[in-house]
């Protein structure tokens, strides 16, 4: 961490690439707080991601995005 002191509450998003993440992580597709805009993923494999609000299996064949860990 840098020494900033953070607001209780505050997340600190990480980044990463899909294929770095290991599988059954939790992982987010933007930093947007709203889990209405922005709800979580569970990685499954190295190509495939599951909503977990609406429970929708998503593939990630080839696009390897950003995605974002939330650090508290």
């Amino acid at each position: 961490m840098s020494g900033q002191v953070m607001n209780a509450g505050e997340i600190e998003w990480i980044s990463f690439r899909f294929r770095d993440l290991e599988e059954d992580e939790l992982f987010w597709m933007s930093r947007e707080r709203s889990g209405d805009v922005n709800p979580s993923y569970r990685k499954l494999d190295d190509t495939t991601a599951m909503n977990l609000r609406t429970r929708e299996v998503i593939d990630l064949t080839g696009n390897n995005p950003q995605v974002y860990q939330k650090d508290y």
